[in-house]
C-alpha cells in the first residue's frame, strides 16, 4: 500500500513491527522489530500474582510494571 501510494520506505516512511517475528528478516521494505522478553514477563507476572495471592490486603502492589524492551 506504500508502494502504491508513491512513498518509499525507509525514506518517506518507517515501518517498525512488534515482538521480533522470524518473518520480519524476509520482508520487503526491510521491517524494525522490537523484541519484547516473554519469559522475564512472565515470571514478573507470576510473581506479582503469587505476591497478591499470600498476601491480598497488607503489602501494596504496583500498579505499573515496566520492562525494557
Amino acid at each position: 500500500m506504500l508502494r502504491q501510494a508513491g512513498l518509499r520506505v525507509p525514506e518517506d516512511v518507517s515501518v517498525i513491527g512488534f515482538d521480533d517475528i522470524q518473518s520480519a528478516a524476509f520482508q520487503n521494505p526491510a521491517l524494525t522489530t522490537v523484541r519484547q522478553p516473554l519469559r522475564e514477563m512472565g515470571v514478573i507476572a507470576a510473581e506479582t500474582l503469587l505476591q497478591r495471592i499470600a498476601s491480598p490486603r497488607n503489602k501494596p502492589y504496583p500498579k505499573t510494571i515496566t520492562i525494557e524492551t
